[in-house]
């Protein structure tokens, strides 16, 4: 199983993109896995415009599987092996499983099947099919979300949101397959002990 996997960054107080790649590259070493770089740029595209810009350059791509990661994960090692058994027949599989999220659905070990859309998880980390991250780009919410949602940040309640209206499933790895270490939002969301990684009891 093949991966295109974009990394979004902006400048950051503290930069963390280094410590991300590093971790990534870890992990992928046993993969087939192709990185690149997208950097949010002048005119600044927002939060969402740069996930979805990156989006569509992975989707133009001849993997099998692609994501789009910010630049301040670090990653499991079996992050491409666990999401190479469960990928097949998602919507997506979310790498990135905050504390506060799995806990609010008590999730066992392995992969949890969440429904809803918009609020109803958060974090993400999200692995699509190349042909399901193409019928993302192209859905009319997405592209709406992308030109008028005001604040255009909120990927983690876009991509669900999606995802419920096109009834694709909705997967979460417990335990996480990745940790946030950036604790300064580049957005102002505030971090909190619910977004350490979660780990089932």
């Amino acid at each position: 199983m093949t991966f295109s996997i974009a990394i979004t960054t902006t400048d950051r107080d503290r930069p963390t993109l280094g410590e991300s790649i590093l971790s990534l590259n870890a992990v992928a070493q046993w993969h087939d896995v192709t990185i690149s770089i997208v950097k949010d740029t002048e005119p600044k595209r927002g939060c969402f415009g740069n996930y979805y810009f990156a989006l569509s350059e992975v989707a133009r791509s001849n993997a099998d599987v692609v994501a789009v990661l910010p630049d301040d994960m670090v990653y499991h090692t079996d992050l491409f092996s666990e999401v190479s058994k469960a990928i097949t027949g998602a919507g997506y599989c979310a790498a990135y499983t905050p504390r506060g999220c799995g806990n609010r659905y008590r999730m066992k070990r392995g992969w949890n099947e969440v429904k809803g859309g918009w609020a109803t998880t958060w974090g993400g980390c999200y692995f699509y099919p190349i042909e399901v991250a193409q019928q993302v780009i192209a859905h009319p919410y997405i592209i709406d979300h992308r030109d008028n949602y005001e604040p255009n940040a909120q990927i983690d309640h876009a991509i669900p949101e999606v995802m419920h209206r096109m009834g694709m499933r909705q997967l979460w790895a417990a335990p996480s397959l990745c940790r946030h270490i950036g604790m300064t939002s580049t957005i102002g969301h505030k971090h909190t002990l619910n977004e350490e990684p979660y780990r089932p009891h």
